[in-house]
Order: structure tokens, then C-alpha cells, then sequence
């Protein structure tokens, strides 16, 4: 995990993450509840301390493994509301649909940014933007039969900044 090790309600979030970093394969739900009440607490702890860099990274590991867990469980928050149970009782999941049916998100598969590896002749360093979610890559679930004919490539791609929930 790619932060310092906060204090606190924070070390509990750390620990609520590293456990559901364990067991998303098997509990996908229960990881996912633990990464939801690590982004709250982050999150809190944010509001209150907006200079906080330790909560502002918490809170975003924890929403790039939320959106892992969803699509490494195939789960399916977009077309339904998603319950996730928790030790406080229970979350559920939704989805604000855009009216562009082309951004219907599932349609897509989403990686956190923060699971890529880019390296190459020009790109000599890495540059990142601070601020408070998951920047996410979302790749098209239909392979494009005409891209050949077309000249466009097999899959939709885009590169969506931010997966959060807004911040007041």
C-alpha cells in the first residue's frame, strides 16, 4: 500500500484496506465493505484536515480497490443497486446513469490508474495530479468487429480523471 501509515482512525483504515487486500478473491463483498468504510474514514478525516496528505492517499487507494474489486468480482453495481454488508450494518451501491447511452458504464471495465506501469523511450518520468479520488482507465467490454474497416481500434478506450464521490 503506497502511504504512510496514519494515526488513529487512519490506522484502522490501513488495516480495513491490508485485510480486504486479503480476501477480495474469496469475500469480494466483504473486501469491498472494508475499502467503503476505509474511504469514509479517510474521507472524514480529510474534511477535517483538508492539508492532510496521508488521509487525502488513504481515501484514494482505498476507492482504486474499490473499483478493482468490482471488476475483478465482476460485480455489478450499474444496472442494480449493490448491497455490501459491513460491521455497522449495511452499504448499498448505486449508480447515476449518464443519458449518453455510449458512457453507459457497464459497458466498460475499469482500472485504477495507480495499477499502471508506463515506461518507455518517452516517458521519462512520472507526473501525477494531486486531488481527491481514483483517476481510472475504462476499456470497452465489445470488441469494435468493424475497427479494421474503419480504422479505429478493436476496444473503446478513455481516460476517466476522477471515480469519487464529491467532496463538500
Amino acid at each position: 500500500m503506497p502511504i504512510t501509515s496514519g494515526a488513529g482512525p487512519l490506522a484502522n483504515a490501513e488495516t480495513g484496506i491490508v485485510k480486504a487486500m486479503r480476501i477480495d478473491r474469496r469475500e469480494p463483498l466483504v473486501a469491498l465493505g472494508e475499502c467503503i468504510s476505509a474511504a469514509e474514514t479517510a474521507l472524514g478525516q480529510f474534511k477535517c484536515s483538508p492539508h492532510d496528505e496521508t488521509a487525502r492517499k488513504t481515501y484514494n487507494f482505498a476507492v482504486g480497490r474499490i473499483i478493482v474489486t468490482i471488476r475483478d468480482a465482476k460485480l455489478d453495481p450499474w444496472t442494480q443497486p449493490l448491497r455490501v454488508p459491513r460491521s455497522d450494518g449495511e452499504f448499498v451501491l448505486t449508480h447515476k446513469p449518464d443519458p449518453r447511452p455510449q458512457w453507459n458504464s457497464a459497458l466498460y471495465d475499469f482500472t485504477p490508474a495507480d495499477q499502471f506501469d508506463v515506461r518507455g523511450t518517452y516517458v521519462t518520468e512520472r507526473t501525477t495530479r494531486g486531488g481527491i479520488g481514483a483517476p481510472a482507465v475504462a476499456v470497452g467490454r465489445e470488441v469494435n468487429k468493424e475497427a479494421g474497416a474503419n480504422v479505429t481500434p478493436p476496444r473503446t478506450y478513455y481516460g476517466h480523471h476522477r471515480l469519487s464521490r464529491t467532496v463538500t
